[in-house]
């Protein structure tokens, strides 16, 4: 295919423009800014804050839950959001109390769930701890959830739109830099747009974008001369509203880009300019892992700041811990920077990093179990804190950042592993972004776990296998499995194709021996833990496995009844989808073409549909998590076979990923993290 300079006819076209059509473009650029002005807020702090309860008792509500967070001085006003179940088929009313304050009455019962909120006043908070009550009389009812939300919070939606009073001066105008490049861009797509050909459709939606976005901002600006409110949207959602509104500008950039990415990075193309093929695999990892930054740096803000909060780290575990490990003269320091939470897996690797040979305590090990729930199946993956230990130089103040910093990195070695992958077999470098769509990617991000790590021990394992190093390739799964034990599955699939595919049975073992140092570890760790688990340690592991897609039947069992929190319901349920999907594509790529990679694919995918109900669905984060390597690994599987595939299997696995990036983008529970990658919150 010939290749085609992106906006080669525009900047034929432009070269005719005339100064009337820009003039016209310069005029229209001016009115539109100073409209944005009026409704674009400055940045802002989106605050969502989850109460924990003190005292929840079934028959009723009549304890206090707190809040523990520094609230910034500004962020107003403020939402106080309860969930009430009720099991009554009457009416009840309660009073809310936030800080010893009456907020008001509510009322429930007519409905089994109902989601109720009360506007807070700003003099009521205060700056650390807030106390909440809900007192009435007891009955089958129960407070599910409270939130302390301010207005941007409690909002949602792609445009994030709020509706204050006009009294509240909380978030600011745009600053003139952020003026003068919104001006900018409006003004270098106004003209594009003047240059393009007119095409009926393109010329339809585009008009009829832009008559709906200029009536609501003129609205927007014109609210608060006829009423007390005022309607905002902020700064990061800025974008969403530019490249709407210039929807045929957009397009055609869009549609020029493309174009050249097809004609411009071609394998024959790459492999004949080697100089760029090696700048191509620097660059679009370098882009992914930028995107992965910008989401931990959004995460980090929604944080406070503190990178202790991506571990989650349980109040009376520290209480347990601290004592134990943290050095006397730097305990009070240490502890203040760590910020408790409702406790979940990333912790234990933050306590593993101080200790992770078991020494201090391998006289009386039971003292392990007070603060890591399983020593012996949570050690056995000492991968991650021993990587902690590396690159934080042993300095405990340092694990929390350590860990988020090297989860982080791992996405752009991740990136570039399968990038190398992809070139291998001569497909375009572009379809690296995919990786970015991976859902279990921003869970384990989150929740300071290492599982993009593994991901690229496993990725950099089966691309050494590709290049025939079988010595690395061997090597790096035996690493992987000190992150992950799933890993083993890639070694697996390598080791039936060497067997029975190519009759090698030399090399089989070679990556067969890579589960040895595992087994070894293992072995250590049952020294270390016998007075605790005996002979069990050897092979104890994780309880999460079933028959295959019965946690999905017990999943929408609990649904059908009620029992599944509400907030989580349509993320389970399309993930669940998603993955019985991705199973029978597997299995057609499987059957079409027997490799490594689809079959290597087809175990993960088998794995994923295999998780139980009581250990892995009934949190959906966790599910999405234990899933990652399936969705990875779709990717290359599906591309060596691309060329031979039938037209409607290109479309399902284009119509598969588009329908992921509209989970991430809107559906799961913390598509908020995704959006931030796009400074969208």
């Amino acid at each position: 295919m010939k290749f085609v300079p992106p906006f080669q006819g525009f900047l034929q076209r432009y070269s005719s423009l005339q100064g009337k059509s820009i003039g016209f473009a310069l005029v229209q650029a001016i009115l539109l800014s100073v409209l944005f002005w009026a409704v674009v807020s400055s940045d802002f702090e989106r605050l969502n804050l989850k109460a924990t309860a003190i005292k929840a008792d079934v028959a009723g509500f009549t304890g206090s839950v707190s809040v523990s967070k520094e609230l910034p001085g500004r962020g107003g006003p403020w939402i106080l959001f309860l969930r009430v179940r009720c099991e009554e088929k009457r009416p009840r009313a309660t009073e809310v109390f936030l800080n010893g304050e009456k907020l008001g009455d509510i009322r429930f019962g007519l409905k089994n769930l109902e989601e109720i909120s009360l506007d807070v006043p700003e003099s009521t908070l205060v700056s650390e701890t807030n106390d909440i009550e809900v007192s009435g009389v007891a009955g089958d009812w129960k407070v599910e959830e409270i939130r302390l939300q301010n207005y941007f919070g409690y909002a949602s939606g792609l445009f994030n739109l709020i509706l204050i009073p006009g009294s509240v001066r909380a978030y600011g105008r745009l600053s003139w830099l952020g003026l003068g490049a919104l001006f900018l861009a409006l003004l270098f797509l106004l003209i594009v747009r003047a240059g393009l050909p007119k095409v009926p459709w393109i010329k339809r939606a585009d008009r009829l974008f832009k008559t709906l976005f200029v009536v609501l901002l003129a609205a927007a600006a014109v609210l608060p001369l006829a009423t007390k409110y005022r309607l905002l949207t902020s700064a990061n959602r800025l974008w969403v509203f530019v490249v709407l509104l210039n929807f045929a500008a957009t397009f055609a950039i869009l549609k020029a880009f493309f174009l050249w990415v097809r004609t411009g990075f071609e394998a024959q193309t790459l492999d004949s300019n080697p100089r760029k093929k090696r700048i191509v695999s620097l660059v679009l990892p370098a882009v992914i892992g930028l995107f992965f930054l910008s989401s931990m740096l959004g995460i980090l803000r929604h944080f406070g700041g503190n990178y202790s909060r991506f571990l989650r780290i349980e109040e009376k575990r520290i209480e347990a811990f601290g004592p134990l490990y943290f050095p006397p003269d730097r305990a009070a320091e240490i502890r203040a920077g760590l910020a408790p939470l409702d406790g979940y897996d990333g912790e234990f690797n933050y306590f593993m990093a101080f200790d992770p040979f078991l020494s201090k305590y391998k006289n009386d090990p039971r003292i392990y179990s007070l603060f890591i729930d399983e020593p012996a199946y949570r050690f056995g993956r000492i991968g991650f804190p021993l990587l902690v230990k590396l690159f934080s130089l042993d300095n405990p103040r340092l694990f929390p950042k350590a860990i988020v910093w090297l989860i982080v990195a791992s996405h752009f070695f991740g990136a570039f592993f399968l990038l190398r992958i992809i070139l291998f077999f001569k497909k375009n470098p572009f379809w690296t972004f995919l990786y970015i769509l991976v859902p279990g990617f921003y869970y384990s991000l989150q929740w300071g776990l290492g599982e993009s790590i593994g991901m690229v021990l496993v990725l950099a394992a089966l691309y050494a296998y590709l290049k025939e190093r079988i010595p690395w390739t061997a090597a790096l799964l035996a690493a992987s499995l000190f992150i992950r034990e799933s890993g083993f599955l890639a070694a697996l699939a390598i080791m039936i194709f060497e067997l029975f595919r190519r009759r090698d049975i030399k090399r089989a073992v070679f990556i067969g021996s890579s589960i040895v140092p595992y087994l070894l570890w293992k072995g250590f760790l049952t020294y270390r833990l016998f007075e605790i688990n005996g002979w069990k340690t050897f092979i104890l592991g994780p309880a999460d496995f079933a028959l295959p897609f019965s946690g999905f039947f017990d999943l929408f069992a609990h649904i059908r009844a009620g029992g599944y929190d509400r907030p989580f319901v349509s993320t389970a349920v399309i993930y669940s989808c998603l993955l019985s999907f991705l199973f029978v594509f597997s299995l057609v790529l499987f059957f079409k073409k027997k490799n490594v990679l689809s079959l290597s694919l087809l175990l993960f995918s088998a794995l994923s549909v295999s998780l139980n109900y009581p250990m892995v669905w009934i949190g959906i984060g966790g599910a999405i998590r234990l899933t990652t390597e399936a969705f990875v690994f779709l990717i290359p599987a599906y591309l060596m076979q691309r060329d031979s595939l039938k037209p409607s299997s290109k479309y399902l696995f284009a119509g598969f990923f588009a329908v992921l990036f509209v989970f991430d983008f809107f559906v799961m529970d913390i598509s908020g993290y995704f959006r931030s990658a796009f400074l969208i919150w």
